[in-house]
């Protein structure tokens, strides 16, 4: 019994996180507040738990990606700041119409993924041009970030061929080729496209 609560309060913790970031609340704030929810709920040691693993997480999560987020921060700026992200934007815009923004943003972000960019770098080089283009549409902000993601976090991470991690360490645990299951991940991929398409419907 007392592990299944213990299950609820960190799932508890997880979704008020979420919820406190999307409503501004700075992850430097919000992710201690909910480590302490989660240790103490499930009746870990405080002090040990925030000085010890929580820290020593978070301290590896740090020098694992710093680069990874600081590089692709500064081409992000990079593409803004020299109107880059205003021109490609433009081009889309003026080839494919501005109504095209989602599917447009969606394959971006999938080539890239597929030429070896890692997700997180993407989302920084994105989103300038994202946030022109959806401006160039006058579609709600709301929207970009579940159309960044649809690719980055979606399927661009999982289906046969692709590069990223999700999709290596299979093949170094089970011993499976990059291709694995293609047929099962093409149509997998088209319906994950499909639907995420059906659900931006209303911005059209």
């Amino acid at each position: 019994m007392s592990a299944i609560i213990g299950v609820i309060i960190t799932v508890t913790a997880l979704v008020l996180l979420a919820i406190s970031i999307y409503k501004g609340v700075p992850i430097l704030i919000a992710s201690p507040v909910c480590a302490v929810i989660v240790l103490l709920g499930n009746g870990y040691p405080l002090l040990e738990g925030l000085t010890g693993p929580y820290i020593g997480e978070a301290a590896n999560f740090f020098k694992s990606w710093f680069l990874f987020f600081l590089l692709g921060a500064i081409l992000g700026t990079l593409m803004d700041k020299s109107g880059a992200a205003s021109s490609i934007a433009k081009a889309i815009s003026k080839k494919f119409g501005a109504k095209f923004a989602v599917p447009a943003v969606m394959a971006v972000c999938a080539i890239l993924m597929f030429g070896g960019v890692s997700g997180f770098v993407v989302v920084f080089t994105v989103y300038p041009f994202a946030l022109e283009l959806f401006r160039e549409a006058n579609y709600p902000r709301k929207y970009m970030v579940a159309t960044i993601a649809a690719p980055c976090a979606g399927f661009a991470t999982w289906v046969a061929g692709s590069p990223m991690t999700q999709n290596v360490i299979p093949m170094q645990i089970l011993g499976t080729k990059s291709t694995a299951a293609f047929v099962v991940s093409i149509i997998c991929a088209i319906f994950f496209i499909g639907l995420s398409l059906f659900v931006s419907y209303d911005v059209y």
